[in-house]
């Protein structure tokens, strides 16, 4: 009995939508999902007395099975199994539009062909998905030319021209969208998780080449003081006028991060503590506000955070003298 309620439970964990699984893995879910069901339905009811329902029927059960496959074992497979099974979805959109007997049935796989490219634009990089893009749109066109319904490749341009623009809007929503997640609004600068991406980057090129990289705590000195005198927006206005000067100054492989308030964190890749020193002094010839600071060099298997830590005790240490 136990045996079968653990059964139970690790069965409901599968289908739960939990955190484990990536966004992408439950789109892709649901993008077969819908495709099957949408493809059933066509079958149960179809457009056209010589629609080839066999085959539809085929097509739906498959991309369902894909569905139901992928959302139990995506989340512990590699991202290049969403791209195969991507790569499985322009075939078999290729296949539906070369059994489509109407009009209307090319139309249905253009749409279904639409909610592929707005995948690829939300999930995919710039390069992939416009490799995906052209792939679709030739896809397509090979079922099209195959396809019995008359002049069914004057189809092809209008349905190539919809997945370029939904593709190319939901890449720009997504660009948008990763920006203002990984970066602070007033300064532009990164913010904590654009820093910690960031981290994860350098940290892991660090454990491969052995270079040192080194992180710097900053900390305005008497930063409230100028927002009780001036008032909020001039204080705004002296973290942004700070934050363009300092973005200026630092290399372009650095990274800086506002943390918080008017603390600032500095990660600089390749760079050892005399390194460090030489570019707080940098800094400080840039921008006649004062400021102190904390600098540390990684140490082998140390975390971001754990870096920060020590950092900030130094820190500290420096504004109580």
């Amino acid at each position: 009995m136990v045996g079968q309620v653990n059964g139970l439970k690790t069965l409901a964990g599968y289908f739960s939508p939990g955190p484990r699984r990536p966004p992408q893995v439950v789109a892709v879910s649901a993008l077969f999902l819908a495709a099957g069901f949408a493809g059933l339905y066509a079958a149960l009811f179809p457009i056209a007395d010589a629609s080839p329902r066999l085959g539809i029927i085929l097509l739906s059960v498959f991309s369902i099975a894909v569905a139901f496959v992928f959302w139990i074992v995506g989340s512990i497979l590699s991202s290049r199994w969403v791209y195969v099974v991507l790569f499985v979805a322009s075939i078999g959109l290729s296949v539906t539009t070369a059994l489509a007997v109407s009009p209307v049935g090319i139309a249905v796989a253009g749409i279904i062909s639409v909610w592929v490219g707005i995948f690829v634009g939300r999930f995919c990089s710039v390069k992939m998905a416009r490799a995906y893009l052209v792939w679709i749109c030739l896809t397509l066109g090979v079922g099209l030319m195959v396809s019995d319904v008359d002049r069914s490749v004057a189809f092809w341009p209008i349905l190539a021209a919809t997945l370029v623009v939904t593709t190319e809007t939901m890449l720009r929503l997504s660009e948008q969208l990763r920006r203002q997640a990984v970066r602070d609004p007033l300064t532009g600068l990164f913010n904590r998780l654009g820093l910690e991406d960031a981290a994860g980057a350098v940290l892991a090129s660090a454990h491969r080449t052995g270079l040192p990289v080194s992180l710097s705590v900053l900390d305005l000195d008497d930063f409230g003081a100028v927002n009780d005198r001036d008032g909020h927006i001039a204080g705004d206005q002296l973290l942004v006028e700070l934050s363009a000067c300092w973005s200026d100054t630092i290399r372009s492989s650095d990274f800086l991060s506002r943390f918080g308030g008017d603390e600032f964190i500095l990660l600089m890749p390749h760079t050892d503590l005399a390194g460090g020193r030489a570019a707080l002094e940098r800094l400080a010839r840039c921008h006649r506000i004062e400021w102190s600071s904390g600098l540390v060099q990684f140490r082998e298997g140390e975390e971001l955070f754990e870096a920060i830590k020590r950092a900030d005790r130094l820190l500290y240490a420096e504004k109580e003298k």
